[in-house]
């Protein structure tokens, strides 16, 4: 259809050339400058007419007509804010320029300032009531989306014009965006009466008969106007588009290709194309096509960012419309990569989806949590899929599949009365449902996921009637060449090998897994529960004769006893599911260590301390306080540090770091802390406190300080553990 935009470029823009240039007073006397402006907007070349117009208005910065001149070579140029810059000065000097109000109309149409066009094409009404004038005030209308007036100013230009075709074609694209296609199906064909090569009435006209789906006649109109113009992707595209509502994939694939061939960057042409090639089931491809258009949007893409930095780039609309579109790809090419099976890259490229449209209206367009959500459940990753098709129906409530879906994620975790309330949702939504999902089991995709799809319909036919085909389509599915699962193996490993699971120590699960049946197992979940820890591990599939090996890391609580302790192994695969496996471990409680503190008092000028050296604790002086601790239990100690703590004193170093102490060893550390002048207290208190790495084993003590007492003397204490 043709850009309303290109109808605006030819509105116009030298109807009104007798009323440009009127006399004007020029205090500079001739000015042989204007009149090379004018002639060079006359013939169209307008950066010459810019430059000279710009001379002409050095010599009279009052001369109306080289403003108005040069700002509609802007205009035509395409810069549409020095254009209305020069228009509004026309138009201070001269109030009644109608050539300057009907060019800053349209400029502000270019910049979506529906409301300002409106008013400025007004004002052209009231001066110079002519054909053009409505035009482009019903333009505006249009554009506005107040469909009525803008009917009734087409009609006011088609009465003062009964042949002016933009007229017609303004009408008939406003009643075309009111749904009313007959009416603008007569005023396409009145167009072409008027001329009978009006490319651009022909697409217009063929995408009425679209919508009223009436394909033959649609599809002639395209092809008479690829007969006018054979070198006009775009026209191939929208043409392939009505061979594939028709069902003639063959023609619609030849179109695209067609338009590829004419514009090697055209996105939707792959896109279209990939799509066919995804209903005729061949999916490579699909995925081929898709990725060439993502790929030249992700050029398109950086360079559109450059021109917004620029403020070349006017409309947000069309970018917001090529995002959408390209989000789409990103969901067709995860839809294909679904149907081979690699759920994972199916959840990239709907998570891209996400990246790039995060408004939940544009995410409510594309279905794409049911999508993703579906994904994770062909993965058997449950918890994630339920979600996702959370989000699905909460966003998308009357869409079907999602709440169809939801229902089986649901049963899978088993939430069964809530599973059956969402399949009657989607019964609700969509009574052909079962005869919808039956047929997807009938397409040549990936085994798991036609195992998944399966697996899903006969659940859904325990409550609700499904076709007798189908419903024996999924239990062969199901049924046929099935696996047996085994957990062959389960081994533990403690840290350090001594074949005991100590407090704190990390331990790991190493499961081997077989599959010794004849067909391959799908969506396993692997779950290992003890007391002290649990985990899941989704295994997509299994292929028979194959074995599998994962393992499972845990840490032993550090307030663990000296026990035997279990670990329950399961294999959940529905019906496939084989026998748990106990095993049992030891536990070993940790040996508690015994900490001994001394610590001593330096105020010499060495180090961190600044003092006068006397072993006392005086105002003004920086005290480093040297602590040692020693283990004096049967355990070790990890990671030990001492703090300190006081509210009199200012702390500046208020950690220390020991180290490992094993029994019977011992390390000193150092502690900084500043005393006041002004401190009033006599005595100054001190916690120190005496961490380890399990946390159990702790030790503090209080100490106090006399002010100008002490004598440098080694104080030793012994703190027990708690």
């Amino acid at each position: 259809m043709r850009c309303v935009v290109l109808v605006l470029m030819a509105l116009g823009l030298f109807v009104w050339e007798p009323l440009y240039f009127g006399a004007t007073s020029s205090a500079h006397g001739e000015n042989s400058f204007k009149d090379a402006c004018i002639k060079y907007f006359e013939e169209r070349k307008y950066d010459l007419a810019i430059d000279a117009c710009s001379k002409a208005i050095v010599i009279d910065p009052n001369d109306a007509n080289a403003y108005s001149a040069r700002g509609l070579a802007y205009l035509a140029k395409g810069e549409h804010h020095l254009a209305i810059k020069d228009l509004t000065k026309a138009i201070k000097i001269n109030p009644n320029y109608v050539a300057a109000y009907a060019g800053r109309g349209k400029a502000y149409l270019f910049k979506d300032k529906y409301d300002l066009a409106i008013k400025d094409f007004t004002k052209v009404i009231d001066i110079y009531p002519d054909a053009v004038a409505y035009a482009g005030r019903g333009f505006a209308y249009l554009l506005k989306g107040e469909y009525d007036p803008a009917i009734k100013d087409f009609s006011k230009a088609i009465e003062l014009d009964p042949n002016y075709i933009d007229a017609y074609y303004g009408r008939g694209k406003t009643y075309f965006d009111k749904g009313e296609h007959d009416l603008a199906v007569k005023d396409f064909t009145k167009v072409i009466e008027i001329n009978p090569n009006d490319i651009e009435a022909y697409t217009s006209r063929g995408l009425a008969f679209l919508y009223k789906d009436q394909y033959d006649l649609a599809i002639k109109d395209f092809t008479k106007a690829i007969k006018i113009n054979p070198n006009d992707a775009s026209t191939y595209v929208t043409r392939g588009n009505i061979y594939r509502y028709k069902g003639q994939y063959d023609l619609a694939i030849k179109d695209f290709t067609k338009a590829i061939e004419l514009d090697p960057n055209y996105i939707d042409a792959y896109d279209s194309r990939g799509m066919l090639y995804f209903f005729r089931d061949e999916y490579d491809l699909a995925i081929r096509d898709f990725t060439k258009a993502i790929e030249i949007w992700g050029a398109y893409h950086n360079r559109e960012k450059t021109y917004l930095t620029k403020g070349e780039y006017n409309s947000k609309l069309d970018e917001i419309v090529k995002t959408i579109d390209i989000a789409s790809t990103y969901i067709h090419r995860g839809m294909a990569y679904f149907a081979k099976g690699e759920y994972d890259l199916t959840i990239k490229d709907f998570t891209k989806a996400f990246e790039i449209t995060p408004s939940p209206l544009l995410q409510k367009i594309l279905y794409a949590y049911d999508f993703k959500g579906l994904a994770y459940a062909a993965r058997g990753d449950w918890k994630r899929a339920k979600l996702d098709l959370e989000k699905a129906v909460k966003i998308t409530p009357k869409n079907p599949l999602a709440h169809y879906h939801l229902a089986f994620v649901l049963y899978k975790l088993g939430f069964k009365e809530r599973a059956v309330k969402e399949l009657k949702k989607a019964y609700e939504l969509n009574p052909q449902i079962m005869e919808a999902r039956g047929k997807d089991l009938t397409r040549p995709m990936a085994k798991s996921t036609l195992h998944f799809y399966a697996e899903e319909y006969l659940f859904a036919a325990e409550h609700l009637e499904a076709p007798k085909e189908y419903l024996a389509k999924a239990g062969k599915i199901f049924a046929s060449k099935p696996p047996y699962l085994e957990i062959a193996s389960v081994e533990l490993f403690d840290e350090n090998g001594d074949r005991l699971f100590s407090a704190g120590e990390t331990g790991k699960v190493v499961v081997k897994i077989t599959n010794s049946g004849k067909g391959p197992a799908y969506r396993i979940s692997l779950k290992i529960a003890s007391p002290f820890f649990k985990k899941e591990l989704v295994i997509p599939k299994l292929a028979p004769g194959k074995t599998l090996t994962k393992s499972v890391s845990f840490k032993v609580p550090v307030r663990v006893k000296t026990q035997n302790v279990y670990a329950d192994i399961s294999l959940e695969a529905g019906k496939f599911s084989p026998e748990p496996v106990r095993v049992t471990f030891t536990t070993k409680a940790p040996i508690p260590p015994h900490f001994k503190i001394t610590y001593r008092i330096d105020d010499d000028r060495v180090g961190e301390s600044m003092g006068d050296g006397d072993g006392n604790v005086e105002p003004r002086e920086t005290i480093e306080l040297l602590v040692t601790v020693a283990n004096t239990g049967k355990g070790p100690a990890k990671d030990v540090r001492v703090l300190l703590f006081s509210e009199d004193v200012d702390i500046i170093k208020k950690e220390a770091r020991i180290g490992n102490l094993p029994p019977g060893a011992s390390n000193t550390g150092k502690l900084v802390f500043f005393v006041p002048a002004n401190v009033s207290k006599k005595e100054i208190n001190f916690t120190i406190s005496i961490k380890e790495a399990l946390g159990i084993f702790g030790a503090s003590t209080k100490l106090a300080f006399n002010i100008k007492k002490g004598g440098g003397k080694l104080y030793d204490y012994t703190v027990t553990t708690k």
